[in-house]
């Protein structure tokens, strides 16, 4: 939704699939286009000194928007995703492999996530902003112009949001996958996580929580 804005706020070739990163790239990426936001896409963990407040000012860090998901839903997403390459029952999966080796990602990778970008948001919260992502579900145009708002979008008006929101969540664009990876980028299956796992796997996530979860993110 992002990548869409900018393209036609500044009239440039839109996003051609959902994995697109030609606007919103990847931060080793250099910049493609001249005089827009660069507004930079990554699933890696913070550096440190992005949780220090004092190194945000000194240094000139730029703002950041963690959006977060629920960490059950978000390890059912994984393995749906990747299901076909893991072999492993979606039980197997949910307890995750603590080398990080077996997987693309799995809890331990995601309780590294939330508390390594908790940290962020708890060391400098003037520059960060968190986005849920069953916020941005339950209300697109309201979460989507509070992203553009954060990063200084400020020809984003209502009419050119409502349409980007249309283009980038119907069929093609939510579902279209990158064709030289070839499978979904996203689950389509919407059942909630609750109805994915079983007391024993509902427990064992709960108790790893308990233990090593230090920023839940207002999330149960």
């Amino acid at each position: 939704m992002l990548g869409l804005t900018l393209a036609r706020i500044h009239g440039l070739p839109e996003p051609a699939h959902i994995q697109d990163d030609s606007i919103v790239c990847h931060p080793k990426a250099p910049p493609r286009y001249a005089g827009i936001p660069r507004i930079v896409n990554s699933h890696s963990m913070p550096h440190y000194l992005q949780r220090s407040a004092l190194a945000n000012q000194l240094l000139g860090l730029p703002p950041t928007l963690i959006l977060v998901r629920d960490l059950r839903d978000a390890l059912v997403a994984g393995h749906e995703k990747w299901k076909y390459d893991y072999h492993v029952d979606s039980s197997t999966y949910l307890r995750g492999d603590v080398n990080g080796k077996r997987y693309d990602t799995n809890i331990w990778e995601q309780l590294r996530f939330l508390n390594g970008w908790g940290a962020v948001a708890a060391g400098n919260p003037a520059r960060t902003a968190i986005l849920r992502y069953e916020g941005l579900r339950a209300d697109t145009p309201g979460e989507l112009a509070r992203v553009c708002e954060f990063f200084g979008i400020d020809e984003a008006t209502p009419d050119l949001l409502a349409s980007v929101i249309a283009d980038a969540t119907n069929e093609e664009g939510a579902e279209g996958p990158n064709p030289a990876i070839g499978r979904p980028a996203a689950r389509l299956d919407d059942r909630p996580a609750v109805r994915w796992c079983d007391d024993a796997d509902r427990r064992f996530i709960a108790g790893l929580c308990r233990r090593h979860l230090r920023y839940d993110f207002s999330y149960n």
